[in-house]
């Protein structure tokens, strides 16, 4: 009976174990029980190497992101958006952040479809030179498709980090629906080129759909959106308002 009562408490003790977001490059940490760690790590590491053997060779892929944190993809490529991960054991809960499944939806091939609810979801995770989405603005190097719930209830808002979407690629195509942009910034000092597009820098073939683009700030051209010599523009009951640029 004692023994019994002596599994019964470990079992408790063990019920919940966190992965949680983590700044300045580290990817994750775990949070368990004293004397626990390696069972979560084994089963944190079989969750990983089992990733890559579900169904991710598809032409395109759609996620729906379920956490508003900014957040980067745990391994972007395998075909899965998870940034992080929560234990509430026996259950484990995989969270797909709006960076993470751009990263996804870049390294795979097809026109991809990324899904938002409503909510705000803000940019935090800073950085500068690279074109991955990995940090700063949001990279989109590859064809896709984001589908908001709605410009008044979907907000994608860069806090004044970077410019809110950067879209490059002589083969892709960009859809967007149903969102708002708002909160870019590009400071003085960056290089030529590189100031343009508070909100939006497109170089690529770029639609908008009920989109509003308010707020945004460039150092240099097109405070709001700014459509490169190599970008094609189609704008469809959309706002684009009360956005300031330098030139």
């Amino acid at each position: 009976m004692a023994e019994e009562q002596g599994k019964e408490s470990v079992r408790e003790r063990n019920r919940s174990a966190t992965l949680l977001p983590a700044d300045h490059g580290v990817k994750y940490c775990v949070a368990a029980p004293p004397g626990k760690w390696l069972a979560h790590v084994v089963l944190l590491s079989v969750f990983l190497l089992l990733a890559p053997v579900f169904p991710a060779s598809l032409p395109a892929a759609t996620f729906s992101v379920n956490s508003g944190h900014d957040v980067e993809d745990l391994e972007p490529g395998n075909g899965l958006c998870v940034a992080y991960i929560i234990f509430n054991l026996p259950a484990v809960l995989p969270f797909c952040t709006l960076r993470a499944a751009i990263e996804e939806a870049n390294s795979l091939p097809g026109e991809d479809t990324i899904y938002l609810d409503a909510g705000t979801y803000t940019l935090s995770l800073a950085g500068t030179g690279e074109d991955r989405a990995a940090s700063g603005d949001l990279d989109i190097t590859d064809s896709l498709r984001i589908i908001g719930a709605g410009a008044d209830r979907t907000v994608i808002d860069a806090a004044g980090l970077d410019r809110v979407f950067d879209i490059s690629g002589p083969a892709t195509k960009v859809f967007l629906s149903g969102i708002t942009i708002r909160g870019g910034a590009l400071p003085a000092g960056l290089p030529a080129g590189e100031r343009d597009g508070g909100g939006v820098r497109n170089r690529a073939s770029l639609s908008l759909s009920r989109v509003v683009v308010v707020g945004n700030v460039a150092s240099g051209a097109g405070g709001g959106l700014f459509n490169g010599a190599t970008g094609r523009l189609a704008v469809q009951a959309s706002t684009i308002a009360a956005n300031s640029a330098a030139e």
